[in-house]
């Protein structure tokens, strides 16, 4: 008998029609106009990969962090379960670490189940984990004097998830994603390098650590718009999808945007017209859309973009999604737009009068601050350069930037890509914007501005500095004020 289309597995090298390629160059510009950097971007249709585009340096081989995301495989793995019978969804979470339940148990927390914990209506309005990450990240959810009542409100606490992670794993006696290959990862033929981060004490942080690439997400995505089926085999309990895929508890006001303000199922995010979404940090993306039959996946950074994960997926449902996109031509896979210089994204400048004077000239700053010292060093050509910068332990640091483009490499103190330029905004003032592109998704910006003494020659520094990480990579932030250092005659 001739399998459904719905049933088939992606055909993920495919000649079918593409996304119109002018949708595909609309939705690029607004991107690009709000200063979203887009790294990957994966369409299926009808279970074909209708668009495959990446932004260099990442490949179709590069693994992305896809954060939040992480929750949403962890309630897949919390429905296994409870199809097999190992644990209820309305069972309290208690019952199953009592190592970490204190006496007298609170109310609030006695009476927090599986269920409330998976439609983020626990007993915490916040992480409990973040308060002390030295505690161990689970006992941290039953340590934590919970604040209100669980089941009445939606408030996103991600130690909640970490919490069902560690429940599925002390159940099965593995880590997280392993038993999800042999339930269902496998079969789709996920790249057998993708991972997951875990937290200091072992557990999968199930908050935010899967490393993945795009077309397996896709995979993914196209598995749940099948409600489970993959060739013929039921994978996913279909009565747990029914209920986690669908809308469980109100998040009106209680949202970042409007997107996310229509409904929240089990770890999964409630869109327009029956669409869903798993929805990640600063633009990770996998969102689903019966009514097109379409899936679609994005990594991104709109970490420093006002209203950035609204803009990335709003333009995407309206350019991208509709099937009146469809005319007939082929958006061919390859690269697309690269990271941008911000020389190009600011009103900037390559030169400045002083950058001679500046030019390996070395600042020191007292104080208590992390900074000690700091070094710029420019190319002949000025087209690039260095920054070098040392903390009050005496490590040095540098960061290699580009001018007219962003320089990527891999940073010699933690071996993660990042990309990095800079440009002058001003006659003092010199700007670096350093994109961190492999374990943390974010930016770090940097402003140099030197200041000149009566005899207009530069005598000091302040440095100002922010970023979007979630974990420190290193300090890089904090503002501070420092003098040249005399050179020794």
């Amino acid at each position: 008998m001739k399998r459904r289309n719905s049933e088939k597995a992606p055909e993920t090298r495919s000649s079918a029609p593409g996304c119109a390629e002018e949708a595909v160059r609309r939705c690029l510009k607004i991107w690009k106009d709000h200063r979203i950097p887009v790294y990957s971007l994966v369409l299926l249709r009808h279970g074909r990969t209708e668009l495959e585009l990446y932004s260099p340096p990442f490949e179709r081989t590069s693994l992305h962090r896809f954060y939040s995301v992480t929750k949403s495989l962890t309630s897949l793995a919390v429905g296994c379960l409870a199809d097999e019978g190992r644990l209820k969804l309305d069972d309290g979470i208690c019952g199953y670490f009592p190592e970490w339940v204190p006496e007298p148990v609170p109310e609030w927390l006695a009476k927090t189940t599986i269920r409330d914990m998976l439609r983020m209506e626990s007993c915490h309005s916040k992480t409990t984990y973040k308060l002390d990450m030295k505690e161990n990240w689970t006992a941290s959810f039953f340590r934590v004097p919970p604040d209100h009542r669980p089941g009445t409100l939606f408030c996103y606490d991600t130690s909640a998830t970490h919490t069902l992670c560690a429940l599925v794993e002390k159940l099965t006696g593995r880590p997280l994603l392993s038993y999800l290959r042999e339930k269902f990862l496998d079969e789709l033929g996920f790249s057998p390098g993708t991972y997951c981060l875990t937290d200091p004490f072992g557990t999968t942080i199930a908050g935010g650590g899967l490393m993945a690439r795009p077309e397996d997400m896709a995979k993914l995505g196209q598995l749940l718009l099948q409600r489970g089926s993959w060739n013929g085999r039921q994978l996913l309990p279909e009565w747990y999808l029914k209920e986690a895929l669908t809308k469980q508890v109100s998040t009106a006001g209680r949202a970042e945007n409007r997107f996310q303000s229509r409904g929240y199922g089990y770890q999964f995010w409630m869109l327009p017209d029956g669409a869903f979404a798993a929805w990640g940090k600063a633009g990770q993306l996998m969102a689903v859309f019966p009514r097109e039959e379409a899936v679609l996946i994005m990594n991104a950074d709109t970490g420093y973009v006002k209203a950035g994960d609204q803009v990335l997926i709003e333009t995407a449902c309206r350019e991208l999604i509709p099937e009146g996109t469809r005319d007939g031509k082929v958006v061919c896979r390859g690269d697309f737009l690269p990271l941008r210089p911000v020389l190009k994204e600011i009103e900037g400048m390559p030169d400045s009068p002083i950058r001679a004077e500046v030019n390996r000239a070395r600042f020191v700053f007292p104080g208590e601050g992390w900074l000690a010292s700091s070094v710029l060093a420019f190319d002949e050509a000025g087209d690039g350069g260095e920054w070098h910068f040392n903390d009050r332990e005496g490590k040095c640091r540098r960061i290699r930037f580009g001018i007219t483009s962003v320089h990527t490499e891999r940073a010699e103190w933690n071996s993660e890509l990042y990309g990095a330029s800079a440009a002058w905004t001003d006659e003092r003032t010199f700007f670096m914007e350093i994109r961190l592109l492999e374990l943390e998704v974010s930016t770090i910006r940097v402003h140099l501005v030197f200041s000149v003494d009566d005899f207009g020659i530069v005598d000091g520094c302040t440095v100002w500095m922010e970023n979007t990480t979630e974990t420190p990579v290193i300090d890089f932030s904090g503002c501070f004020s420092g003098t040249r250092e005399k050179v020794r005659q």
